[in-house]
């Protein structure tokens, strides 16, 4: 975590929610580092379970008993720097707790990922992914639909359609999107010249690993 000589009363809610956005991303890392080696501990432990009476004559009850070992430091390792990351959150949560302010989280793995209010939307699943928009740390809902228009989740934000930043985002979005080449994802051969084409504007371009067009603007008409 980037220490910080501020006092969080004193940070602005984007320098609080950054710190805290990396904070919870090494706590998830660590969290899951931890989970692998209890896994691991385990499974040696099975083995070791496993020893006859006479298991210290065998070579592998020893290897196991030292792996055990390794695991189980490493493991509580894990549990230090875990506990040290939330001990360096509280004071930022804690001022988040008294000046609260909005927060945005943008569903990712999906290429139609809506930006919702909240972790807790009851349009997505427990198993939703999010990406932390901490750029819009306490800006109003009408800059965040002017950002992201269609992207915005109607049951957390149900006014959205209604205002004006979303048409003018709708807009925008028409305008990149007529910029887009209609060849872009179409199955291309190789041709005899043993370049890629496109088939609508006849570019030369590298195909993606399906062998389908990338996707690429228009060519600009001189």
């Amino acid at each position: 975590m980037t220490p910080t000589m501020k006092s969080p009363a004193t940070m602005t809610p984007v320098e609080i929610d950054t710190i805290l956005s990396d904070n919870y991303r090494q706590s998830n890392e660590t969290g899951s580092k931890l989970d692998r080696e209890k896994a691991y501990m385990e499974l040696a432990s099975i083995r070791f379970g496993r020893a006859t009476p006479n298991a210290e004559k065998w070579s592998g009850y020893q290897q196991a008993k030292r792996s055990i070992e390794a695991h189980e430091v490493k493991i509580e390792a894990y549990r230090a720097e875990l506990k040290a990351l939330a001990d360096a959150a509280l004071p930022y949560q804690n001022e988040y707790r008294q000046r609260p302010w909005l927060r945005y989280f943008l569903v990712i793995l999906s290429s139609n990922g809506h930006v919702h209010r909240e972790m807790h939307c009851s349009s997505c699943y427990p198993t939703t992914q999010y990406s932390w928009l901490v750029s819009l740390a306490d800006c109003d809902e009408k800059r965040m639909v002017g950002e992201y228009g269609e992207k915005a989740c109607t049951v957390c934000f149900p006014d959205a359609p209604t205002m004006p930043e979303y048409a003018a985002s709708q807009a925008r979005a028409k305008i990149e999107a007529d910029k887009i080449c209609p060849g872009s994802g179409k199955f291309v051969r190789r041709g005899e010249d043993r370049y890629y084409r496109c088939p609508d504007c006849d570019i030369i371009i590298r195909p993606t690993q399906n062998q389908n067009v990338r996707k690429h603007n228009k060519p600009e008409v001189n």
